[in-house]
């Protein structure tokens, strides 16, 4: 189980978090490239700098969504995803759009 600790931090990803992205989400770095281009790559940084999860949020017109949750497997706890989901709820409040659509399913690196 993991311990959300308060050193652990939600922030916007960058060019910086590529590979580590990568590793968390399987995926090749092109198509990480394309979550940072628009949109707002949320991820939530350990202490040591590894990342535990990525969430991507899309605001469009009058709406909102979350198309990207990911957690990773080694630690995976409900409280994470409900830490994501609520910083996106609260990302998307203060630029005045509704709560997003949650992902039709959240995605678990097996």
């Amino acid at each position: 189980m993991t311990t959300l600790a308060l050193d652990n931090r939600i922030r916007n990803a960058s060019l910086l978090d590529i590979a580590e992205l990568s590793r968390l989400l399987s995926t090749a770095a092109h198509t990480i490239a394309t979550y940072l281009s628009h949109g707002h790559l949320l991820v939530l940084e350990r202490r040591d700098g590894t990342l535990e999860a990525a969430c991507h949020v899309e605001m469009q017109r009058d709406r909102s969504m979350i198309d990207l949750l990911v957690v990773d497997p080694a630690n995976h706890d409900a409280a994470v995803r409900q830490r994501m989901v609520g910083v996106a709820n609260a990302l998307c409040e203060a630029y005045g759009y509704p709560e997003p659509t949650p992902p039709q399913r959240s995605r678990r690196r097996r």
